[in-house]
């Protein structure tokens, strides 16, 4: 529950997933799995028409921020010559724009751009010294990670789901060492497999 003013307002489902409380979080996963309506695509049309290969990094970053659209931490890497930024439009859809040092301006240019869609998750951080399960979610309810800690570490299953529910990987750890890795194909197959205990 939000209180503004005096006035005590209901916090949507997707908010609710950020809430420090499992309970919260499980309660408004479930709502959500049933009534989650992704963003149009067709919502961004106007600003990738904007968008032209060739653009400095500080003109596109203006034209994002007018459409509220900023860096993202989940994707970016701004080393050497060449280098790309993520910009998390919504919370479906995403802007990838690879950007080229002009040594002539001291600029970055807009070399090209890749606009998709990845559900938003939302990390929250368990308790200090946590011991239990922790489920953290993406905003369409799904589960994104089922995490067991003992102690404030890692200790049994680490899962990490698609968006769509299906398993990515599964770990197993032993006091916040990591034992073995599992990573799953779409259909279920395993895609890889490492055993750390004899390492």
């Amino acid at each position: 529950m939000i209180a503004i003013c005096g006035c005590n307002l209901i916090a949507s489902p997707i908010d609710d997933l950020a809430s420090p409380s499992q309970e919260t979080r499980d309660a408004a996963a479930k709502i959500l799995r049933t009534t989650y309506v992704p963003p149009s695509k067709t919502n961004w049309d106007a600003l990738l028409s904007q968008l032209k290969v060739g653009d400095n990094m500080t003109n596109v970053e203006k034209l994002l921020h007018e459409y509220n659209a900023e860096p993202s931490s989940e994707i970016g890497n701004k080393t050497g010559k060449t280098g790309y930024s993520g910009y998390r439009l919504d919370d479906l859809w995403m802007l990838k724009c690879d950007f080229e040092s002009d040594e002539s301006s001291n600029e970055r240019n807009l070399i090209k751009y890749e606009f998709y869609a990845t559900l938003r998750r939302i990390w929250v951080a368990p308790p200090l010294n946590f011991t239990g399960e922790w489920s953290v979610y993406f905003v369409n309810g799904q589960m994104c990670n089922e995490i067991n800690y003992k102690d404030g570490q890692y200790f049994g299953e680490f899962i990490a789901f698609n968006p769509d529910g299906s398993k990515m990987c599964l770990q197993h750890y032993i006091s916040g060492a990591l034992v073995d890795d599992l990573e799953f194909n779409k259909d279920g197959t395993t895609n890889y497999f490492k055993d750390y205990t004899n390492q």
